[in-house]
């Protein structure tokens, strides 16, 4: 037996062992011998570390403070002649220091960057990204800290598919196929996945506030060219103008509202609405009353309608986008409640130069009734803190402490439209 190996046997068999594993502790989290330790130890145990230290004065009640070097220096004094760090390794392994972890972790972590980089060298760029400070590097770090090998694969799902975008509207799982070999490997929720939508919103910006979760995922793939599918996302239309989609066309000579999916809308190359405006509506029941009251017009006198369903969708947006390329003047009106505010915010926020359709004050007031429950405690709160030009319609509705909708204001709308 070693005297290292003699000295913890002894140290322990003294009732010294709570001592060694207090001292590992401090050396490891301080990166050497050094500071000192506080250790509750029996009456017997006392008297041990007092022969061991060569103390004269016996430590006061409670815990006994030691310092690491004093304890170093007696153990090398002793019979045993070794170092403290002898003894902590030959009792219970290596010691390893938080400066030592911390160095073996990066070199773990730059071999696994350059593993990357050897197998897919097309997304080189974008591998050395995560050693820095973007959003991807932060998510690619958490979960290397989680697992390390999870973290790897979901940057090598990532990488080939980086390798291939922008793709030709490819459907994400036939791609995740035919890239990864895995259909589901960039799944919604999915570490490859979510990874993926991360660089991609570095890559080309965020999305409209307020989109729901797929909807938010559809639109990022489909700036990389990629496809969730072109059905469960849609829109509302009613009475387009002119538009390069024949089937599109053929709903504007028939009239009535329409729901179009995603797909449809990036088919689009052109569209644009009649007398160059398009007035757009959250509430799909207001949507179909204005589509129903309009219907016995001329065509050249429907005005191009447009529901969002809530909060924007991603065919929305594409729908939207198009329209305001093409020079259309939008025209938004919604409910007064959180809800109704924040879209038309994110609205005007997206498209510059967006008129707000009956949403002021005086048309608050108009559209209010009895009955109607009270606005929340954190909807005033919120209502309170707005700014810009929906301030004025904010106070009004703070002060009155209801919500009111647009259901309420049909007449009107009507009106503007011609009607």
């Amino acid at each position: 037996m070693t005297c290292s190996r003699e000295a913890a046997r002894q140290l322990g068999a003294r009732g010294l062992g709570e001592l060694l594993v207090r001292a590992r502790q401090r050396v490891e989290t301080l990166d050497g011998v050094r500071g000192t330790l506080a250790v509750d130890l029996s009456p017997q145990a006392q008297e041990e570390l007092v022969r061991l230290l060569g103390w004269r004065v016996p430590p006061r009640k409670g815990p006994v403070r030691v310092s690491l070097v004093e304890l170093d220096a007696a153990l090398r004094r002793s019979r045993f002649g070794v170092s403290l760090l002898d003894v902590l390794e030959a009792d219970a392994g290596p010691v390893v220091t938080r400066r030592e972890r911390r160095q073996a972790e990066l070199a773990h972590w730059r071999a696994q960057l350059d593993d990357l980089i050897t197998a897919v060298p097309q997304a080189r760029g974008w591998i050395e990204q995560l050693a820095g400070q973007g959003a991807p590097a932060r998510w690619y770090r958490r979960a290397y800290r989680e697992d390390s090998t999870r973290a790897a694969a979901a940057a090598l799902a990532v990488a080939k598919s980086l390798a291939h975008i922008p793709a030709g509207g490819e459907l994400v799982a036939v791609f995740a196929a035919r890239v990864a070999g895995d259909p589901h490997l960039l799944d919604a929720g999915s570490p490859a996945g979510s990874l993926l939508l991360e660089t991609l919103r570095e890559r080309w910006g965020p999305v409209a506030e307020g989109l729901r979760p797929a909807e938010e995922r559809a639109l990022l793939l489909n700036r990389a060219g990629l496809e969730v599918d072109g059905v469960s996302s849609t829109v509302l239309l009613a009475y387009p103008g002119v538009t390069s989609h024949p089937v599109l066309a053929a709903m504007a000579e028939h009239g009535g509202g329409w729901p179009l999916p995603l797909g449809e809308m990036r088919r689009l190359t052109t569209i644009r609405a009649r007398r160059n405006m398009a007035h757009v509506v959250e509430n799909p029941a207001v949507f179909e009353w204005l589509v129903r009251e309009t219907a016995t017009r001329t065509a050249g006198d429907r005005p191009t309608l447009v529901a969002t369903g809530g909060f924007l969708s991603a065919a929305a947006v594409q729908l939207l986008d198009r329209l305001r390329a093409a020079g259309t003047r939008l025209y938004y009106g919604g409910d007064f409640d959180r809800n109704g505010l924040t879209i038309a915010m994110q609205l005007a926020s997206q498209y510059p130069g967006l008129m707000f359709w009956r949403m002021s004050a005086d048309d608050y007031r108009l559209a209010c009734r009895e009955g109607t429950r009270p606005l929340s405690s954190s909807d005033r709160n919120w209502l309170m803190t707005l700014t810009g030009p929906l301030a004025p319609t904010a106070q009004t509705m703070t002060a009155r402490g209801t919500p009111a909708y647009q259901e309420n204001l049909l007449a009107q709308l009507l009106a503007d439209l011609g009607g």
